[in-house]
């Protein structure tokens, strides 16, 4: 509106220059009509211009309120990066201990398992000589009761023999 009276205002009073004559022949109340309808534009234009400063303050103080609550998330985004950078690294290290414990614990299995079967075929070669021995034991005891046997029969027929030499002598 300020902008339309201004316009208005320069409209009726040509600046002078080649094409306007020197002498301007306006009226004394048309000029003050003119300079007080100038001095209101003006006072509305100062008006405005101060609600726009004001504005403007506005729009700084909510700028920089976004400023730094932007600065306060990159800093908070930052420092979560950081530490899930941190947890990522030590979640990678604790990786690699728990696989090397993994591939300690896997060598120990293997070893348990060589000497179950060590043991199990101990167990089986022991069992095996038990019944070899069982049967030998077996055997030589038959023998013996045979030779024990025929040691008493030896012995009785000696005896007879003896107590038939001594009868009759």
């Amino acid at each position: 509106e300020h902008m339309r009276d201004r316009d208005a205002l320069l409209a009726g009073s040509p600046a002078p220059g080649p094409e306007t004559p020197a002498a301007d022949h306006t009226a004394p109340q048309d000029l003050v009509q003119r300079l007080e309808a100038q001095r209101a534009i003006s006072a509305r234009t100062a008006e405005r211009l101060a609600e726009l400063e004001d504005d403007c303050d506005d729009l700084r103080v909510e700028r920089d309120r976004a400023l730094a609550d932007a600065r306060a998330a990159r800093e908070e985004a930052d420092a979560a990066a950081q530490s899930a950078s941190e947890a990522d690294a030590r979640a990678t290290e604790r990786i690699a201990e728990l696989t090397e414990d993994l591939a300690d614990a896997r060598d120990e299995i293997r070893k348990l398992q060589e000497m179950m079967l060590g043991l199990h075929n101990a167990k089986r070669r022991l069992e095996r000589d038990v019944r070899t021995l069982r049967k030998n034991t077996d055997s030589k005891l038959y023998q013996y009761q045979e030779d024990i046997a025929a040691v008493l029969a030896d012995n009785r027929r000696l005896a007879r023999s003896y107590f038939a030499w001594v009868y009759q002598h």
